[in-house]
């Protein structure tokens, strides 16, 4: 009786030091993931029911990252919106991919896959949006330059041309136009003869709705942003249902 007695103290301490053994292995493994850094691979668009999506630019470890996700690198080194992409596909647009290398870890954005798919140095991170080939000339749309410093390895992609004009005097290759995108979004105007009045948009399933009814397009008045910055104001649309009059 006093051996069983020992026999089952010995094996509830032993199961003790087994349990606390787990939960000490257990815990050790949770901070190795907490510690472990991330690999992000080319993120979602943050509002996904939006044609447009902006492509932002963060100046980071003397380089430059962009993305269409605005938390996938937080706010250190923002630098703006290079551009906005078209979220879903239209015609004559091409999906623009994101490259990581895997000996210097740059990136590089290019359209299609032609260009660094059989390379065996890129890793292809996924799709971020959708552009038009060089020379497509598309309405509101602006060719966004790529240029390279040889010596860093580091991509920098800019829609202003006198930016990219610096970039040359700077040093930087010539590596010509990536692909063409918008510098904001489109605000199209049309207009109803039979009525007298205009109608503006910045949605292209409900401009393709207004053509429908009748409308006659009169072009891009302007453009705006998808997303609040600084010193940004939204811009709102009424409608008086009496009149079917907007402003």
């Amino acid at each position: 009786r006093r051996f069983s007695r020992v026999f089952v103290f010995v094996s509830l301490a032993l199961s003790l030091c087994i349990m606390s053994f787990l939960a000490s292995a257990y815990s050790y493994s949770e901070g190795l993931q907490r510690q472990r850094p991330q690999v992000v691979v080319a993120a979602e668009p943050d509002d996904e029911d939006s044609a447009y999506v902006p492509l932002f630019r963060y100046n980071v470890n003397d380089g430059h990252f962009y993305t269409t996700h605005k938390n996938e690198f937080g706010s250190k080194g923002s630098e703006g919106v290079t551009c906005f992409l078209l979220n879903y596909q239209h015609p004559d647009s091409e999906p623009v991919y994101r490259w990581c290398n895997s000996k210097h870890g740059k990136h590089m954005y290019t359209l299609g896959t032609e260009e660094l798919g059989g390379l065996a140095d890129w890793v292809n991170e996924g799709m971020i949006g959708y552009a038009f080939p060089p020379g497509s000339d598309k309405e509101g749309t602006v060719p966004v330059y790529r240029r390279l410093n040889a010596n860093s390895h580091n991509h920098f992609y800019t829609a202003f041309a006198d930016e990219a004009e610096s970039c040359l005097r700077d040093g930087l290759v010539d590596e010509g136009v990536a692909f063409e995108a918008f510098f904001g979004v489109p605000i199209y105007r049309f207009c109803f003869p039979e009525q007298n009045k205009h109608f503006y948009t910045s949605s292209l399933q409900e401009m393709e709705a207004v053509r429908e009814n009748g409308a006659s397009y009169e072009g891009v008045t302007g453009y705006g942003l998808t997303h609040h910055f600084k010193d940004v104001h939204a811009v709102h649309r009424f409608c008086k249902k009496k009149y079917m009059k907007h402003l």
